[in-house]
C-alpha cells in the first residue's frame, strides 16, 4: 500500500485532472458550432472558420490529456493492492489510445480551421480529405476503442483494488466507452454525452477525495 503522504499526493493529484477532465469534455460540445451537421456548404464553412470551433476542439483534445494524467493518478493510488497490475496497463492502454485520438484532434482543430478561414472552390474537397481519410479514420477509430478499453481496466482495477468504492470508476467507463459511438449521433445527444461524461469525472473525482479523507481517518 501507498504511505499516507503519497496518497494524500495521488488523490490530490487524481481528484484535480479529473475535475479539469470534467470541464473540458462539457465544454467542447458546447461550445462546438454545429452548423456542420446542417448538411450546407454555409454551415460547414461557417462552423469551421469560427474561433469557437478552435476552442471547442482544444477543449476536447486536452480533456483527453487530463484523463491520461487521472489514469496515470489511479495507477498510483493502487500500488501494492491487489488492482495495482490492472490500473498499470489500464493506465498505458489510455494513454497510447489518446495519443491516436489527439492526432485527428489536431488536424480538425487547425487545418479544418484554416482551410474554411479561406475559402476556394476546393475547400470541401478538402475539407473531406482532411477529414475521411482511411489512415486518419482508422487511427481515430483504434484510438478511441483503447482509451475506452483502458478506462474499463481502471474500472476493473478499482473493483479490485480497495481503495476507492468498487463501483465509482464505473459511470466514468461507461460514458467514456461511448465516446466513439456519439459522433454518429446528434448535436443534442452529443451535448448530453459530454455532461453526463462530466458529471461521471466529478463523481470519479469525489470518491477520490473521500478515499483521502478516510485515509487520513485510518492513520
Amino acid at each position: 500500500m501507498v504511505s499516507p503522504t503519497a496518497h494524500g499526493s495521488a488523490t490530490r493529484f487524481t481528484s484535480t485532472c479529473l475535475i479539469i477532465a470534467a470541464l473540458l469534455f462539457a465544454a467542447f460540445p458546447l461550445l462546438r458550432p454545429w452548423g456542420d451537421k446542417d448538411g450546407t456548404s454555409a454551415g460547414l464553412i461557417d462552423a469551421m472558420a469560427s474561433p469557437l470551433w478552435v476552442v471547442a476542439h482544444c477543449a476536447g483534445a486536452f480533456g483527453f490529456v487530463a484523463l491520461t494524467l487521472a489514469a496515470v493518478g489511479l495507477r498510483d493510488l493502487h500500488r501494492g493492492t491487489p488492482g495495482q497490475r490492472g490500473a498499470r496497463i489500464g493506465a498505458l492502454v489510455l494513454a497510447v489510445g489518446s495519443g491516436g485520438t489527439l492526432l485527428y484532434y489536431g488536424a480538425e482543430t487547425f487545418a479544418l480551421h484554416a482551410l474554411a478561414a479561406s475559402p476556394t472552390d476546393q475547400t470541401e474537397a478538402l475539407i473531406a480529405a482532411v477529414r475521411e481519410g482511411t489512415t486518419q479514420l482508422t487511427l481515430f477509430g483504434v484510438g478511441l476503442l483503447l482509451v475506452a478499453a483502458g478506462a474499463t481496466l481502471l474500472a476493473l482495477a478499482v473493483q479490485r483494488g480497495g481503495v476507492l468504492p468498487r463501483w465509482s470508476a464505473v459511470p466514468l467507463a461507461i460514458t467514456v466507452a461511448l465516446y466513439l459511438p456519439q459522433f454518429f449521433t446528434t448535436p443534442g445527444l452529443r451535448v448530453a454525452h459530454g455532461i453526463v461524461l462530466a458529471a461521471s469525472a466529478v463523481w470519479m473525482a469525489v470518491a477520490v477525495l473521500r478515499s483521502r479523507r478516510e485515509a487520513r481517518v485510518i492513520a
